[in-house]
Order: structure tokens, then C-alpha cells, then sequence
């Protein structure tokens, strides 16, 4: 790392026009610097703009120097920008009030992990379950996230050196938990990108974490783990600097793209990166510019929301939104923020769009009849039910039908019919009385959960004995003839459905003789015996 220049030794005015530099000491003078901090050779500071924009300001040193400076505004004058200088004054004049960023101990946390890892039986061995270890290693990514979310990329770049020197080396021995890892990786791939992203680094820093990124990733690559630490290597190759993603987080764009051709494999995850660190940073000029850009129509419009412009926001979604699932993400946006008619028309027009729509539809119906528009709510309900058919969303269309109800009522029972789904039939058809539906549902299944199954037998007892008697000896036999005495409630359980049965077909003799068999039959199981002759001597109905 270099050595710093002294503050007076800053020529300024040499930098920049004239124009700059005075409107420079305006914004010094006035207060409007903010957060100026250093790390190493690097300056930051935030600078309010005359129209409240807060600009975010990166000043690389050198010995001779000035090396370059970085700057969220559109700086077209010439020599270094406005803001750049009144950062440079505030270096200049309170030196001593600059905050330096408090360090990760990386001994101590080195010392953590190994300790962690060595106590879980990681070794040579390679035979140790990795389960608790990835919960360690998660646990440390959580804490570096947290770090880089408030914005102090540093320190969150010393957490995720030292996770992946700790398992880059060695993960694949931890018992091929290779699945686990393959995530642990991945994450931690993206984490860097944006701590990358995040922190103001020299030149010089960039080429040290690129060099060393790479040798991870050359590691991974021998076991499969090809690109995912790709984001990352470009974040350190090229920074903000990348000429197509500048042009982008201006607002020119090709037809090319940001890419200028195809995409590469980690295209999307650096695009990621780079949108969550805009927004932290305030940058929203950028954010939009470069979502807008890369197709991100979610972020874009849910962007514009959040900086209260939602009639934008529903504009363009109306025009480019194609799935029902996002158009759900930004009408509860929308709602989140107030925009409760802009939420509903979001809402609506999702409908019409492709993909799963059962959450968009139920959230729609609960809007539509709190706002009052019962022709929505209805519309919705019976989307939801169409999408997922259950009781609670047939009992929600008969609430909001009104005196419409007999009619949609027939429509959705042929609807019904037709669908797989079995839970759902049962259940409806229960609450309507349907008692020869629900039999048929469970006859056309290999196997119905024993709840529902329950409930089916029971509503059957007067109209399908013979059925009912079937299948209840059909779950309580093999109980007992297996002598599972852990589950002989079951048995008794099922046994007393049968018994139901043959009562209200008027076959009390052949329950009584059945029931004397099973005594017969299992007379050596204590346990069970008590509960047959208790059914046997109950002959109420």
C-alpha cells in the first residue's frame, strides 16, 4: 500500500475547472459532506446535492496524490466532479475528525472456526458428518451479510477470506455433503460480489482479491463447483468500472445490452449484486437505469414504488409484467406503501397472466371485498378455487356469490369432478352431503390419508354399510395381526366405525359373530381383548 499525502499536499484546484472547484467549496462550506471515513489510500464521504440527492464519494490516494476518484453523480465538466472536491476539503480541514473503520480481529476469528471445525472432528479423516460445521459457516456468512448491508464491505470481506481459506481447501472430505456445500459455496460466491461491490477498494486491493478469487474457484472447479465464485472475479477484475454496466446505470443502452453479445454464466448474479449495493447506497438513478436495462421489470417497478412513483410503477408493469407470481410481489408492494386501488389493478391484471396464481388470487379476494369491490372479490375467489380447490375456498366463493350461488355452486362441482385434487373433493363434498362422491374419490385412489379416509367412513356408516365395513376391516386387521399393540387404539378405533355399520344395516348378529372371531383369534393379546369385548357388550347406536 502507498503512503498517503499529507492533506496540504492535495493540489485541488489543479484537479478540476474553476467552476468545480467553487462549486465544490460551496457544498464544503455549507456543511453538506457527510460520513467522511478513510481505509488506507481510500476516502469515502457522502455529499448532498442541491436537489437532497445524497451523492456517494471514493477517493483513491497515491504518494503523488489524487489517483482517481469515483463519484454516484454525472459528471461531464472535466477534472474530477463538485462533490469529489468538497470531500477533498473536508480531508484537507478536519483530518482529524475522519472516522477510521473499526478491523475484523482475523486471528481471533481464525482461531474460532478452527476451533469450531476441530470440535466437530474435522480432519485428515474426512469422515465426520459436516452438518454442524455448515451451521458455523453459515452463522459467519450471516454476520458478514449483516456487515455489508451496512455498508462496511471491509470487514465483511475479512469474514469471507477467511471462510472460504477454511473450506475451499478441504469441503469435499466432510462426509460428500456435496449438496450442502454446493449451496454454501454459491452463496458465498454471491456475498463476495456485493462485498466487493460494497467496499472502496484500490486498484491494487481489486488485483489481490481477483488473483486470489480465482485460485479458490481453480480449486472448486476439480470437484464440480465451475463459476461460482464467477460474480466475484468480475466484481474484483473490473469494480464499477466495467464501460457496458456504467453506460447501463446511465440509461445508454444497446441492443446488445450490458453484455455487448451473450450473457456470461454469472451475469445475473453480478447484476444482483450490483442492484442490492445501489440501493443501499441511494444510487436510484442507477438502480432503475441498470434494472431497466437487464430486463428486471420486477425490481424496476417495485423501485419506483419505494421512491413514491407508483403510477409509473403500474404503467410499465401493465405493459412488461408476463407472470402472475410477480405481479402478486408488486401488488403487495403497492399495498405495503398505500396504494391500495394500484394494488387491486395490479392484482387484477395478474390474473390474466401466466403461471401459479392461487396465493394472487386469495390475497386478491381478501383486497377486493375489504375495498368493497365484490365483483373482483368474487372473480378472485373463484380463480383461487379454480387454481387450488379446497373447502375454504369453496365456503369463500358461496360468501361473496350471493343470490348468485346456485348456479356457480353447479360450476364448481362439474369443475370439481375433473380435478386431482383428492383433499379438496373430499372435504367439499362432505360439507354438501355428497356422500357417493366421496366414495368415489377414495375408490379411485390406491391410498387416502387416514383422516380423510375417517371422515369419508363415518359420514358413510348409514348409506355405504358394506363399504364402510370393508374398509375398516381392512385398516384394523392387519393392526391386530401383527400384534402392534402400539397401535391397537387404531384398530379399535376403526373397529368401532364397523360396528356402526352393521348396525344401521340391521346385520347386529353377523357384528356380534365377528366380533366373538376376533376374541377367539387374538385371545392371548391382553391388551387388545379388553377393548374387542367392550364393543361387543356396547350395543347402542
Amino acid at each position: 500500500m502507498t503512503t498517503s499525502p499529507q492533506p496540504g499536499e492535495i493540489p485541488i484546484r489543479g484537479l478540476t475547472t474553476a467552476q468545480s472547484y467553487e462549486r465544490g467549496l460551496e457544498y464544503y462550506e455549507s456543511g453538506a459532506v457527510s460520513g467522511l471515513r478513510q481505509r488506507g489510500d481510500v476516502l469515502m464521504a457522502e455529499v448532498e446535492g442541491r436537489s437532497y440527492e445524497l451523492h456517494r464519494v471514493t477517493i483513491e490516494l497515491d504518494a503523488g496524490g489524487v489517483a482517481k476518484t469515483t463519484c454516484t453523480c454525472r459528471n461531464d465538466w472535466g477534472g474530477i466532479c463538485k462533490h469529489a472536491v468538497a470531500v477533498l476539503l473536508a480531508y484537507i480541514h478536519g483530518q482529524d475528525e475522519i472516522k477510521e473503520g473499526a478491523a475484523i480481529d482475523a486471528d481471533a476469528l481464525r482461531c474460532q472456526i478452527r476451533s469450531e471445525k476441530s470440535a466437530l472432528g474435522v480432519d485428515n479423516s474426512y469422515s465426520v458428518s459436516s452438518s454442524g460445521l455448515l451451521s458455523v459457516l453459515n452463522e459467519s456468512l450471516y454476520q458478514a451479510r449483516q456487515l455489508i448491508k451496512a455498508g462496511d464491505g471491509h470487514n465483511g470481506l475479512t469474514i469471507l477470506r477467511l471462510l472460504a481459506g477454511e473450506t475451499v481447501d478441504d469441503w469435499y472430505g466432510y462426509e460428500h455433503q456435496g449438496v450442502a456445500f454446493e449451496g454454501f459455496f454459491a452463496r458465498l460466491g454471491k456475498t463476495l460480489a456485493e462485498a466487493i461491490l460494497t467496499a472502496a477498494l484500490s486498484s491494487a486491493e481489486r488485483e489481490t482479491w481477483a488473483a486470489e478469487i480465482k485460485a479458490w474457484q481453480v480449486e472448486l472447479d476439480n470437484y464440480g463447483l465451475e463459476g461460482v465464485f464467477g460474480a466475484a472475479i468480475a466484481a474484483a477484475e473490473h469494480g464499477w468500472d466495467y464501460e457496458p454496466l456504467r453506460r447501463a446505470m446511465q440509461g445508454h443502452t444497446t441492443e446488445q445490452g450490458v453484455w455487448e453479445g451473450e450473457k456470461p454464466p454469472y451475469a445475473d448474479n453480478l447484476i444482483a449484486a450490483c442492484l442490492n449495493v445501489l440501493e443501499r447506497q441511494g444510487r436510484i438513478d442507477e438502480y432503475l437505469s441498470l434494472a431497466k436495462a437487464e430486463d428486471r421489470t420486477t425490481c424496476y417497478v417495485i423501485m419506483l414504488v419505494k421512491v413514491g412513483r407508483p403510477d409509473e410503477a403500474v404503467d410499465y408493469a401493465m405493459r412488461h409484467l408476463t407472470q402472475a407470481d410477480k405481479a402478486f410481489t408488486l401488488a403487495q408492494v403497492l399495498q405495503e406503501h398505500d396504494h391500495l386501488q394500484a394494488a387491486l389493478q395490479i392484482g387484477w391484471h395478474g390474473l390474466s397472466l401466466h403461471g401459479e396464481r392461487f396465493d394472487l388470487a386469495s390475497w386478491l379476494r381478501d383486497l377486493a371485498a375489504g375495498l368493497g369491490d365484490k365483483a373482483i372479490a368474487l372473480q378472485a375467489a373463484r380463480a383461487a378455487f379454480e387454481a387450488a380447490p379446497g373447502l375454504t375456498e369453496y365456503q369463500a366463493v358461496q360468501e361473496l356469490a350471493g343470490d348468485a350461488w346456485p348456479a356457480i355452486k353447479q360450476e364448481l362441482l362439474d369443475a370439481l369432478a375433473a380435478h386431482p385434487s383428492v383433499r379438496g373433493r373430499i372435504a367439499i363434498y362432505l360439507s354438501e352431503g355428497l356422500v357417493d362422491q366421496a366414495v368415489q374419490v377414495v375408490n379411485s385412489q390406491r391410498f387416502v390419508g387416514y383422516d380423510m379416509l375417517s371422515k369419508v367412513v363415518e359420514a358413510a356408516c348409514r348409506s355405504h354399510p358394506g363399504w364402510v365395513i370393508g374398509q375398516c376391516k381392512r385398516q384394523a386387521e392387519p393392526i391386530m395381526n401383527a400384534g402392534k399393540s402400539h397401535a391397537y387404539h387404531y384398530a379399535l378405533d376403526w373397529l368401532d366405525l364397523a360396528r356402526r355399520a352393521y348396525l344401521a344395516a340391521g346385520r347386529e348378529s353377523e357384528w356380534r359373530s365377528y366380533g366373538q372371531s376376533l376374541i377367539g383369534k387374538h385371545r392371548r393379546k391382553n391388551t387388545l381383548v379388553p377393548g374387542l369385548k367392550q364393543l361387543l357388550g356396547d350395543r347402542s347406536f
